[in-house]
């Protein structure tokens, strides 16, 4: 999810998590993640009010656009079921594909 870091080669994983920027305080942006608010650290340019970002580790390490991050959110949704279809159950995801309020 997400692209990584410099320096990380095709061969390493790096997990980064979509959110939408809620606010911006400084090099500190409020991100919201399908209704959990966390702070992060703005490391890449042109991060506002709005964007689509990826965090990895606390630190927003790049943005994208509307399109690609609709398209993400329906990719791990496909993702999703085809996990309940295998585990029989739902898993729990706080509600980030519903829109849900997720229990922190």
């Amino acid at each position: 999810m997400g692209n990584c870091a410099e320096g990380v080669s095709a061969r390493e994983m790096c997990l980064g998590v979509y959110g939408v920027v809620a606010e911006v305080r400084g090099d500190i942006a409020v991100v919201d993640f399908g209704g959990v608010r966390k702070e992060a650290l703005v490391a890449t340019e042109g991060v506002d009010v709005g964007s689509y970002v990826v965090v990895h580790a606390g630190v927003i390490i790049s943005t994208m656009d509307e399109a690609t991050f609709k398209e993400s959110m329906r990719e791990l949704e496909r993702l999703v079921s085809e996990v309940e279809g295998d585990l029989g159950d739902k898993p729990e995801l706080g509600g980030l594909l519903e829109g849900d309020e997720a229990d922190v």
